[in-house]
């Protein structure tokens, strides 16, 4: 347990590490018994800290990352360190193979690992993307099981080939003319599956962009509105017209962020009735909210403040502190915003063979402001909790 105050260092002395302990082993082709150079082995995800801060969590998992992870020799041999007492997971992949993941009973102190080759494997999902005329195209896919999703990436001519395991899927493209509707595969062990994904570019966004100062340009992103699941992105636009092609039919939300941390966010719906959707995205705001934020002690924060426009279609952005507590924030539109304060902090701990930081931003309080042209807002903060 630890208060910390208004101080940029605090000593904590020394702290003893359990060495834990190591395992050992090689890892070889389960079809040739040959030993498998340049395998990684590590440690699968573990609590290390229990009902710790995520800041020391994170603290600790770096300074013990470099001993729960190894690659392997030219004997196919690895060493874990520093690994807990108890039962572990460790996963082992190599270029070519299928990715393994083993459990570890804790008193296990030794644990050879046999991969396979993935063009061995007969349980495969294969195909081709292809427009709606037929003519192939790449483009990444996706594969959703109850156990999660896999991506993998079809070549130019937009076939691949996917080694899975037994289950069922919905596998579908997406590429720069669009997404594919998605295939349900009901893949068998010892089975490979052929299938077609045929893109369409059906639903249109397309709009036009303006306002933006000279150089700055921005990042649209559309998600799908009830999942917030990335659809289509397009980087570096700038004044003038956009469009996006093949986004699918459904609810989404267009979220443009500029290179000077303007963001605005529209949503919008597209069907087979109405297949288009027309967007204006107005950069114009001259606005300016300033002020300077102060805890009750007189002390000021280090990190971000951002204003959050409360209403669709607004400009929001966001500004650095000052080293005095001053802030100020250009190019806003006149409205109603949440100013959300950010406070930086960062935690190092150093010993005899180097040093590692954990740094994090954190919301620490939040205001309503109304800005009407130029908007000065001085920002008194709520004090610091006991356990900052």
């Amino acid at each position: 347990d630890l208060t910390l105050e208004s101080v940029d260092e605090y000593d904590l002395g020394e702290i003893a590490l359990s060495p834990g302990r190591e395992l050992r082993g090689q890892v070889y082709d389960a079809s040739t018994r040959e030993p498998v150079v340049g395998a990684r082995v590590s440690l699968v995800d573990y609590d290390w800290t229990g009902d710790v801060d995520d800041q020391w969590s994170g603290l600790l998992e770096s300074f013990l990352f470099e001993t729960v992870q190894s690659t392997t020799n030219e004997k196919g041999e690895y060493l874990l360190k520093s690994l807990p007492e108890d039962s572990v997971d460790v996963h082992a992949w190599a270029w070519d193979y299928q990715a393994q993941e083993l459990s570890v009973d804790k008193s296990a102190t030794v644990l050879d690992i046999a991969l396979v080759r993935t063009e061995d494997l007969k349980t495969r999902i294969q195909g081709r993307i292809e427009t709606a005329a037929g003519e192939p195209i790449g483009g990444s896919v996706s594969f959703r099981s109850e156990e999660g999703m896999l991506i993998d990436f079809a070549q130019d001519d937009g076939l691949f080939d996917t080694p899975m395991s037994a289950g069922t899927y919905d596998v579908q493209a997406s590429t720069d003319q669009g997404n594919s509707d998605p295939v349900r595969v009901i893949l068998k062990e010892d089975e490979t599956k052929e299938i077609r994904l045929v893109v369409e570019s059906k639903g249109r966004l397309s709009g036009v962009v303006d306002g933006l100062w000279e150089g700055e340009t921005v990042v649209l992103s559309v998600l799908s509105e009830p999942e917030g699941v990335g659809v289509r992105s397009v980087s570096r636009i700038e004044n003038g017209d956009f469009q996006v092609v093949g986004v699918g039919y459904g609810e989404f939300t267009l979220k443009a962020r500029s290179t000077r941390n303007r963001e605005q966010e529209k949503s919008f719906e597209l069907s087979a009735e109405n297949g288009e959707a027309f967007l204006e995205l107005h950069f114009t705001g001259n606005s300016r909210l300033y002020g300077t934020l102060r805890f009750p002690d007189g002390s000021h924060p280090k990190g971000e403040v951002k204003a959050i426009a409360k209403q669709s279609g607004k400009t929001s952005s966001l500004c650095e502190i000052n080293d005095d507590g001053t802030y100020e924030i250009k190019g806003l539109d006149d409205g109603e915003y949440t100013v959300r304060t950010f406070e930086s902090k960062m935690v190092t701990v150093t010993h005899d063979g180097g040093s590692f930081s954990r740094g994090s931003t954190a919301p620490i309080d939040d205001v309503d402001v109304v800005v009407r042209g130029d908007t000065e807002h001085n920002i008194q903060l709520s004090p610091r909790s006991d356990t900052e």
